[in-house]
């Protein structure tokens, strides 16, 4: 029996998990080696860290560029743990990153409560 994940692991410790069976592409990074990631592809993202006021928090986003836009400045968090997702073969069009943000955003919102 055969699994439809593939999970590779850099030498920077980057981590890319590539689900065959719904054509995503997922990596778990952290602050440091974010910059080893080269991904133009467009898609959303998990930032985990805390407020720069304090407490533990879980910034979503989604961008066109995931590489560049993680590696910018977010003001009002540390993050130190990214999670990003991606359809590299397709893309994901406008509507389906929107959705797949805002299902990320609930679980986050809430845990700032």
């Amino acid at each position: 029996m055969s699994t439809a994940l593939e999970v590779v692991v850099s030498g920077d410790g980057i981590i890319e998990i590539n689900d065959h069976a719904h054509a995503l592409k997922m990596a778990a990074v952290s602050s440091k080696n974010a910059r080893g990631l080269q991904w133009n592809h467009s898609g959303v993202y998990v930032l985990l860290g805390e407020w720069t006021d304090g407490g533990w928090c879980a910034y979503v986003g989604k961008a066109n560029e995931l590489s560049i836009r993680i590696a910018q400045p977010h003001p009002h968090i540390e993050w130190n743990r990214a999670l990003l997702v991606c359809r590299p073969q397709s893309h994901f069009n406008a509507a389906e990153a929107l959705w797949l943000e805002r299902r990320l955003t609930r679980p986050a919102s809430a845990s700032r409560r």
